[in-house]
């Protein structure tokens, strides 16, 4: 947002702060989980949880916190493969 004499203008298109909502709850998670596979692997299980918010399903996806809803949705889908990919792996998600 930005005040010109004394009004808010909105600006549009990507800031750096959406950009590390979707870095942060994005990619975080998913480089992480990558990054220990290997000694995930070898625990009995292992076991990845990831939070999401209400605001990252699509069922109540509203007008609030665009970048934050749209990084956990992404955040869910994440999840999703991560669970398909180490499904035989012994790694629960």
């Amino acid at each position: 947002m930005k005040i010109t004499a004394g009004k808010q203008q909105q600006r549009s298109g990507p800031t750096l702060s959406r950009w590390t909502s979707l870095l942060t709850n994005t990619l975080g998670p998913l480089l992480v989980a990558q990054a220990f596979q290997s000694v995930l692997e070898k625990a009995d299980p292992g076991r990845i949880i990831n939070l999401s918010s209400k605001l990252g399903q699509l069922s109540e996806m509203e007008d609030v916190a665009p970048a934050y809803s749209i990084s956990k949705t992404a955040l869910n889908a994440v999840t999703r493969q991560l669970a398909s990919a180490f499904k035989n792996k012994n790694i629960v998600v």
